[in-house]
């Protein structure tokens, strides 16, 4: 694969231990089963995906939508309650960060910005669902709060002839320097980008 320019900056996020994926509201509530249906693909998508960036030490941050009082903490850590939140499909491993919202962004979590600053994370992989309501209001914010975001659409429920038009559709009002922190992508192109360059991140050793 031809080096994307909109990849570039990638690399070094990933060299130096500032990449984590965001998986937004993959939930039982939020399941639409069916072959031709955007949101089955999203689950089924990310979910391998999420396998994938594990192999190459990139953590999994799993946000959920739970009307109450918001919180920052391992699975295995969870109330029951939050724990059962999460599709059957959806592998959650013990020692990963679920992110509890009680609005549309995960940002409306206000943890998650100063956990993100401390932890050195300025750059996230976006997937999951709801892309034009809680998928592209996470990215908003995360964009004008400074961090880097690579849209990966092909494990959200975005329609695939809607790819195109998912940057200049959202995000034309903001301003331009965060419009240049977006990258639109998908999960094989971000595979293929990352994987010749594997390194071990700090960031499993921090969960231990």
């Amino acid at each position: 694969m031809s080096m994307n320019t909109d990849l570039s900056g990638l690399i070094t996020a990933f060299k130096q231990a500032q990449l984590c994926a965001m998986h937004i509201d993959l939930q039982d509530l939020f399941y639409f089963p069916g072959d031709d249906c955007p949101t089955d693909q999203a689950f089924h998508v990310t979910n391998d995906f999420a396998q994938e960036l594990r192999q190459i030490d990139i953590p999994n941050f799993w946000v959920a939508c739970l009307y109450e009082t918001p919180e920052i903490i391992p699975y295995n850590h969870a109330h029951q309650k939050t724990a059962d939140i999460f599709h059957k499909d959806i592998n959650v491993l013990p020692n990963e960060i679920v992110v509890t919202k009680a609005t549309s962004s995960a940002f409306g979590n206000r943890l998650l910005t100063p956990f993100l600053n401390h932890t050195g994370l300025t750059t996230q992989i976006a997937t999951g669902v709801f892309f034009d309501s809680c998928y592209q209001k996470t990215i908003e914010n995360a964009l004008m709060q400074g961090f880097n975001v690579y849209a990966c659409l092909d494990a959200t429920d975005c329609p695939k002839d809607e790819h195109q038009d998912f940057k200049p559709r959202f995000f034309n009002e903001l301003p331009q320097e965060a419009q240049d922190r977006l990258h639109v992508t998908n999960t094989q192109e971000l595979l293929d980008t990352l994987q010749p360059v594997m390194q071990p991140s700090c960031f499993t050793q921090m969960q231990a």
